[in-house]
C-alpha cells in the first residue's frame, strides 16, 4: 500500500510545570506547511509546537523529514530532538533553520559542524525553501547522500568530511505568493487557549541596529502582506477565538515597527471594529514604530487601550547610538508624544539595554532618569544579549568593544523530555571597555528599584505627591536606592 511521505515541522517551545516559554502560535512553520500543502500535495505534513506531542508522533510513526526551528530559546531543545530522530530512524532527513546561527562564514561553519546529527541547515526564510528541499529529497528517492551530492540551495550540509555552503536563495518580496495559514485552517489546532495568535503585516526592518538579527542586510528591505488579507486573518482569528477559546484576549503582532506605515492605521481601525463586535483583542503585544509618532498615536487611539506605546530607546546617549547604528525619536518629540498619550489615558513604556558599546554607568543612569522624569509609566531594562546572527555577536565586535560575557538560563526555557533534562541558555555582556563588572552590578540594582517602585504602579500616589511638592521622580528613586 502506498503511504505518503511524512514531513514533521516543529517550532518547539519548552513546557515545564505548566509554564510555556514561548506562548505564541508557531506562525513561521505554518507558512511553510501552507506552501507545502499547496505545492507538494503528495506529502503529508504536520506541524508541532509542544515537545511531548512531537515525541509521541515520532515514536509512533517516524517521519521521512524532520524540520526544526532554531532560536536562542530553543536551540538545545532542537539539538535534543535531532538526536532522538536519528536514534529512532537513521534515514530521517533532519533539517534545522532559523536566525540563530553566526553571520561570519568561519563561525557559521563551526556552528553547523558541531551539530553532529544534523543533515542540513537551511539559511534565510523557509517559506518556499522547506518545500524545495523536500521536493529534491523525494526526487532522489529519499537518499540523504544523493540529496547532498545534487546540491541544496541556501543551506549548509555535509559532504564526506567537508561542510558545503550554498548561496542564499533570492529573498521573496511578493508575500502574496504565500498562502495564509489562518484562512486555510493550518493554525486551527493551535487554538487551545494557551497559545496567543500571532500575525505578520510586513517583513523586514529598515533600521541597522547591530544587536538585532534584523539589522543585517538580508532583512533591510521591507515587504508587506496584502492589507485585505491581514484584515481577513484578524477577522478569522476573532471568530474562531469566540467559538473555541473566548478567554484568549491577546494578539501578538510580529512586525518590528507596527504603526510606522499609513496602512497600519487602516489595520488598527479594523482591529477597533473587531473589538466592538467580538471583544477581541483586549491586549496587543508588539513593538511600535521607531519614527512617525503621529501615525503611532492614531494606531494607539484606534485600538482602544489594547496597545501601549513601546519606545525601545535602548540608550539616549548619542555616542552609544552611533556605535550600534541606531537613531531614535528626538527626546523632546518623544516627551511631547508621551505627555499627549498620558493625558489621554494611553499607557506608555520604554526599554533600555545595559552593556551596549560606549555606554558608561553614568550615561545609562542618566538615560533612565530622563525617561522616568518624562513620565514613562513602564520602564523595562534588558541586558545586552549576544544573539547569533547579529553583527554584535561577531568576533570582531567582541574584540573591538572588549566584551566580557556570562551565560544564564533563558526564562522558562527548561524541561525534561523523554527522561532527559534540557536547558536553553543565553549569552549576556557583563562588562565592556566602558562599563566594569561592578558598574554592571550597580546598574542592575537600579533596574530592580525602577522595576519594583516605578514600573508596577504600586507607588503612583507617592510619586504624584512628591511631584506636587517639587520633587522629581528620579530623586525618589535615588532615595529608595539609598534605603536599599
Amino acid at each position: 500500500m502506498y503511504t505518503k511521505p511524512k514531513v514533521y515541522i516543529a517550532d518547539l517551545r519548552h513546557v515545564s510545570c505548566g509554564l510555556i516559554a514561548n506562548s505564541c502560535m508557531p506562525l513561521g512553520i505554518s507558512y511553510m506547511k501552507a506552501v507545502m500543502d499547496r505545492d507538494l500535495p503528495e506529502v503529508e505534513s504536520r506541524i508541532f509546537a509542544y515537545p511531548d506531542h512531537l515525541l509521541g508522533a515520532m515514536k509512533s510513526d517516524s517521519p521521512d523529514v524532520l524540520m526544526l526551528t532554531n532560536y536562542v530559546w530553543n536551540e538545545r531543545l532542537a539539538r535534543h530532538f535531532t538526536i532522538v530522530a536519528k536514534r529512532l530512524q537513521k534515514s530521517t532527513l533532519v533539517i534545522a533553520g532559523g536566525p540563530n546561527i553566526p553571520v561570519n562564514t568561519k563561525e557559521e561553519t563551526e556552528f553547523f559542524d558541531n551539530w553532529k546529527d544534523l543533515d542540513v541547515y537551511a539559511v534565510g526564510e523557509g517559506d518556499f525553501l522547506a518545500m524545495e528541499i523536500v521536493s529534491r529529497f523525494l526526487d532522489v528517492n529519499k537518499s540523504i547522500s544523493r540529496l547532498v551530492n545534487c546540491g541544496i540551495p541556501s543551506s549548509l550540509c555535509r559532504s564526506g568530511d567537508d561542510i558545503v555552503r550554498q548561496p542564499l536563495l533570492k529573498k521573496e518580496f511578493e508575500l502574496e505568493k504565500i498562502p495564509s495559514p489562518w484562512l486555510n485552517g493550518v493554525q486551527d489546532h493551535f487554538f487551545d487557549g494557551k497559545l496567543i495568535p500571532m500575525i505578520e503585516t510586513n517583513r523586514g526592518c529598515p533600521f541597522r541596529c547591530t544587536f538585532c538579527v534584523q539589522g543585517t542586510d538580508y532583512y533591510s528591505r521591507v515587504a508587506h502582506f496584502e492589507e485585505d488579507q491581514v484584515k481577513e486573518e484578524l477577522t478569522y482569528i476573532a471568530r474562531r477565538l469566540l467559538k473555541v477559546c473566548p478567554q484568549m484576549g491577546a494578539l501578538m503582532v510580529a512586525d518590528p515597527n507596527f504603526g510606522m506605515y499609513k496602512r497600519d492605521v487602516d489595520i488598527s481601525v479594523h482591529i477597533g471594529t473587531l473589538q466592538k463586535k467580538y471583544n477581541w483583542p483586549t491586549f496587543i503585544d508588539c513593538s511600535t514604530g521607531k519614527n512617525a509618532p503621529e501615525l503611532v498615536i492614531k494606531v494607539l487611539e484606534n485600538t482602544n487601550g489594547a496597545l501601549s506605546m513601546l519606545h525601545a530607546v535602548q540608550s539616549v546617549d548619542e555616542n552609544v547610538l552611533k556605535s550600534i547604528k541606531r537613531s531614535n525619536i528626538k527626546l523632546d518629540t518623544y516627551k511631547t508624544v508621551t505627555e499627549y498619550l498620558s493625558a489621554n489615558g494611553i499607557h506608555t513604556s520604554s526599554q533600555t539595554i545595559l552593556g551596549l558599546p560606549k555606554e558608561t554607568l553614568q550615561t545609562h543612569l542618566t538615560g533612565l532618569a530622563s525617561l522616568v522624569d518624562q513620565g514613562i509609566k513602564s520602564l523595562q531594562n534588558f541586558q545586552l544579549m549576544l544573539l547569533k546572527g547579529s553583527e554584535m555577536e561577531s568576533q570582531d565586535s567582541r574584540n573591538e568593544f572588549k566584551f566580557k560575557t556570562k551565560f544564564r538560563l533563558s526564562p522558562r526555557c527548561f524541561g525534561t523530555y523523554d527522561g532527559e533534562a534540557i536547558f536553553d541558555i543565553e549569552e549576556i555582556v557583563v562588562s565592556t571597555e566602558s562599563l566594569s563588572f561592578d558598574d554592571y552590578i550597580c546598574a542592575r540594582k537600579y533596574h530592580l528599584a525602577y522595576m519594583v517602585f516605578w514600573s508596577q504602579g504600586w507607588f503612583d500616589d507617592l510619586f504624584s505627591f512628591a511631584q506636587n511638592v517639587g520633587i522629581k521622580n528620579v530623586a525618589c528613586v535615588e532615595a529608595v536606592m539609598k534605603e536599599m
